[in-house]
């Protein structure tokens, strides 16, 4: 008579090659387990998220230097009083239809925004002066 390989089970027994599930039946503790950790790991991602969001919430912001024209003070050019940035403005057809973008010069003519603490207390070093 040939005896059957066996194969290994995830529950520590040895189940025939063609063995049935009434063979190895799925044990209630194990059962039990899954649904805690299952059950851990949801209620532990949900408060880590609320977590998250509230040290975000807590951070103070950096505040940026920005000009009403929406860009920062590192596009514009304080001698030639312009701003160096492009924007994206609607291209149409003949007939009026959207046709795409075009990208043109901002139109702003002097930064506008706040003054960095630098340039209010301590002079410019660079370019040295002529």
């Amino acid at each position: 008579m040939r005896t059957e390989p066996r194969r290994p089970s995830p529950f520590g027994r040895a189940l025939p090659s063609g063995g049935d599930a009434e063979e190895a039946p799925v044990e209630p503790l194990s059962l039990l387990v899954g649904g805690v950790l299952l059950a851990a790991g949801y209620l532990g991602g949900r408060l880590g998220g609320w977590r998250a969001a509230r040290a975000r919430a807590r951070t103070p912001q950096v505040p940026l230097a920005m000009c009403t024209c929406g860009h920062p003070l590192s596009q514009h050019d304080p001698e030639e009083r312009t701003c160096h940035a492009e924007v994206a403005r609607d291209a149409f057809n003949w007939a009026g239809h959207r046709s795409g973008q075009t990208w043109v010069d901002c139109r702003c003519r002097q930064y506008v925004g706040p003054r960095p603490i630098d340039e209010v207390f301590a002079p410019r070093l660079l370019p040295p002066p002529e």
